[in-house]
């Protein structure tokens, strides 16, 4: 099962829903700069077509990989730590690897682990990015 592209203005709704306003009253932050978005959606595309090239056993546990990383995307999450816990990505990696291994998947622990890892760098990426273009749509807004 693959997953469909996760579109940036969901760090921003988050934000909003926090603050009790509405999207529509902070519409322009993506009329402002749809570079933003066009950039995330590149970057996706080419994620996509990357890991189409990885080896079958990589692709088959992707999907528990995303799946791992979806329930850990959100605010305050240790994914999202300046360095996260080494003990608990290793714990996560191995969650992985039983699941693989009940569906048949065979694969090595240092694949799941790599793959993680390069799955968490790539949306820890996406979030800086997302708050950069975010903050300076807040300051230009203000100046």
């Amino acid at each position: 099962m693959e997953r469909e592209y996760r579109d940036p203005r969901q760090f921003r709704q988050w934000e909003l829903e926090e603050e009790g306003k509405t999207e529509e009253k902070n519409s322009w932050l993506w009329e402002e700069y749809p570079e933003t978005l066009a950039e995330e959606q590149e970057a996706e595309r080419d994620a996509k077509a990357l890991q189409s090239m990885f080896p079958q056993e990589a692709r088959a546990i992707l999907p528990w990989i995303r799946e791992a990383c979806d329930q850990m995307e959100y605010e305050g999450s240790r994914m999202f730590d300046s360095r996260p816990d080494q003990t608990a990505v290793r714990r996560l990696g191995e969650e992985i690897l039983e699941k693989g291994k009940e569906q048949g998947v065979e694969c090595s622990w240092q694949m799941v682990q790599v793959l993680l890892l390069e799955e968490m760098y790539r949306r820890r990426q996406r979030r800086r990015r997302c708050r950069k273009n975010l903050f300076k749509a807040r300051r230009d807004s203000i100046l």
